[in-house]
């Protein structure tokens, strides 16, 4: 059974303060698009209306009246008011019946949930600008070392039975008169092996470069004889052996008695003999008591007879070797040590920023109250 349609009386009039509205509820809804799809005006609304419902088979009930008592409450306030107030949303408004289907439906509108966002990141705090910083200048590079030659070369003329330490500030050469026993044998000091055979490897090459072989022999007692492959070339050069050859004891006892031949001849300008020991401390640990007391009697003898000693010793190992053995030596050249304090106890250590010096390249050493520091040429 069809439902009973619902038929509202158009209202012509309208308040002029008010904007008008669509007295449907479906017209609330419809688009303007929807709108221009019906061609129906209202004229032409309530008459195809009239016309739907009379082909239908069923009649109007009886007890319906033509007055339209029937009507609801509003319908009828609506028919009695000649100026009726217009519809609002708090009321509802009657829907049309017998529609077609696009029309009849009404438009669902489902709230659409409220969007969810996610809580906001904190923002970072803006860069403050870094604090200037003053920087110091970068240090310039130090000079590459010279070579031994050209310094030799640049000069000229030096003189025989000497030998080059280093170079001075002014670039002049250090030269040891090896005439003078007042300097007394030499100890180098450091704390990298390689920085102290280098300064050993410059001492004794001058010394090739400065005197004929006549003049001066070396020989030499080294646990590393692969060191000093460019001192093998020398003609000055008699042996190399290590500290722990046998061949050593009898290297020593001819050194003995050269020097006590020479006591003898007192004679002056005579060849004189480099006995060059690298690293002390193991050949010391190899000779027993007694020899090791003939070794610093060469090394404070020695100078006076032509014989001079020049040793290497590590900077960690100057206070395990025998005290009386260090004081022997008469010039210390110390190169760079990176705890200098260590030192400061002992005689012949020169007042200087010892861990300042560049290993290998610099060296400083203490002549009476002058500290002197030099920059180590290259032999090779």
């Amino acid at each position: 059974m069809r439902p009973k349609p619902r038929i509202v009386p158009k209202t012509r009039h309208h308040t002029p303060s008010l904007p008008q509205e669509p007295r449907y509820v479906d017209d609330v809804f419809a688009g303007e698009e929807e709108k221009e799809k019906d061609s129906w005006n209202e004229d032409e609304f309530e008459t195809r209306e009239v016309e739907l419902f009379d082909e239908t088979e069923e009649t109007p009930p009886a007890d319906m009246d033509e007055g339209g008592d029937d009507l609801p409450e509003e319908v009828g306030a609506a028919e009695s008011d000649p100026h009726p107030a217009p519809p609002t949303r708090e009321t509802p408004l009657p829907r049309k019946a017998n529609l077609p289907p696009f029309l009849n439906e009404r438009r669902k509108r489902t709230p659409s949930p409220a969007p969810v966002f996610p809580p906001a990141a904190p923002l970072p705090p803006a860069p403050r600008p870094a604090p200037r910083q003053r920087t110091a200048p970068a240090a310039s590079p130090p000079p590459a070392p010279q070579k031994l030659r050209a310094v030799i070369a640049k000069n000229q003329p030096l003189p025989p039975f000497s030998l080059i330490l280093g170079l001075a500030g002014d670039d002049r050469p250090l030269v040891m008169d090896l005439l003078d026993p007042s300097t007394g044998a030499l100890l180098i000091v450091g704390d990298r092996h390689d920085a102290n055979r280098r300064l050993l490897e410059t001492v004794l090459g001058s010394a090739c470069l400065l005197n004929i072989p006549s003049q001066a022999q070396i020989d030499l007692i080294t646990p590393h004889p692969d060191a000093f492959t460019a001192l093998m070339m020398e003609p000055h050069l008699n042996q190399i052996v290590r500290p722990n050859e046998p061949e050593v004891f009898r290297l020593l006892e001819r050194c003995f008695g050269w020097v006590e031949a020479r006591q003898k001849e007192r004679q002056k300008k005579q060849a004189v003999k480099i006995l060059a020991i690298d690293q002390i401390d193991l050949l010391a640990a190899e000779l027993a008591p007694e020899s090791l007391a003939y070794l610093r009697w060469l090394i404070r003898r020695g100078p006076a007879s032509g014989l001079w000693m020049i040793a290497t010793l590590p900077a960690s190992k100057i206070f395990s070797l025998d005290a009386k053995t260090v004081r022997a030596f008469g010039l210390l050249l110390a190169g760079h040590v990176r705890q200098p304090h260590t030192l400061r106890n002992v005689k012949g250590i020169p007042p200087l920023d010892l861990a300042a010096l560049i290993p290998g390249e610099e060296a400083c050493l203490q002549l009476d109250s002058e500290t002197i520091r030099f920059r180590i040429p290259a032999f090779a």
